[in-house]
C-alpha cells in the first residue's frame, strides 16, 4: 500500500520543480487536500515545510489556571501564522503540517492513532477551513494523560490571525479544556 503523505511529499516536489520551469500558481496549486487516512507510516519531507509545528512530551500537570497562563504557545503560533497565512497557506501545506505532527509523536513513541483522533476533534485537518496546527504537547491535567493541541485559523480568509489550545483527554478522548482568542 502507497503511503500518501509521500505520495504528497513526491508530488509537492513534482509542483515546486514545475513552478521553478515557469509554471504560473493556478496551474501548480490545485487547492485540494489529499486525505491522510488514520495509521498510514508518515514520512513528509521536512524540506517542504521550513515552519513546522511543536510536538513534545514533558511531564507537566496543569490545571486551568496554569492552561490559560501557559496558552497559546505564542512562539509557535506567531511562526506558523506568518509563515503559512494569506498566499502562503494551501491544502497541501495543511496535510504536510499534519503529518509532520505525527511523525513526532511516532518518534516520540506515542500512540498515532490516539493523536490522529484527536486531530481530527480539534480540527486539524477539516479540507477547506483556513486552520493549521501549530503545536501539540502530551503531558498532564489535572493527574490525567492529555494531549494539548493549539491551532490557529482564519475566519473566511488564510489570514492566520486567531487561535484555539484544546486539552483531550486521551483515555476517553474528551474535551477537559477549551480557550481560543474572539
Amino acid at each position: 500500500m502507497i503511503n500518501r503523505c509521500f505520495l504528497l511529499c513526491n508530488f509537492t516536489i513534482f509542483i515546486f520543480f514545475l513552478s521553478f520551469i515557469g509554471c504560473s500558481k493556478n496551474s501548480a496549486d490545485s487547492g485540494q487536500a489529499i486525505p491522510v487516512t488514520p495509521s498510514e507510516t508518515l514520512l513528509p519531507n521536512e524540506a517542504l515545510i521550513p515552519i513546522k509545528p511543536v510536538v513534545k512530551v514533558t511531564q507537566n500537570d496543569y490545571d486551568k489556571n496554569s492552561f490559560m497562563k501557559s496558552f497559546p504557545d505564542t512562539v509557535s503560533l506567531n511562526l506558523i501564522a506568518t509563515a503559512y497565512s494569506n498566499n502562503n497557506y494551501s491544502e497541501n501545506i495543511k496535510t504536510l503540517l499534519n503529518c509532520y505532527m505525527q511523525e513526532q509523536v511516532k518518534k516520540l513513541g506515542e500512540d498515532v492513532q490516539i493523536f490522529e483522533k484527536i486531530q481530527t476533534l480539534s480540527g486539524c485537518n477539516i479540507a477547506n477551513e483556513y486552520i493549521l496546527p501549530t503545536y501539540a504537547e502530551k503531558a498532564k491535567y489535572n493527574g490525567k494523560d492529555v494531549w494539548i493541541i493549539q491551532v490557529a485559523y482564519g475566519l473566511s480568509t488564510p489570514a492566520l490571525a486567531h487561535f484555539k489550545c484544546y486539552v483531550f483527554g486521551i483515555e476517553k478522548l474528551d474535551m477537559l479544556d477549551y480557550f481560543g482568542c474572539k
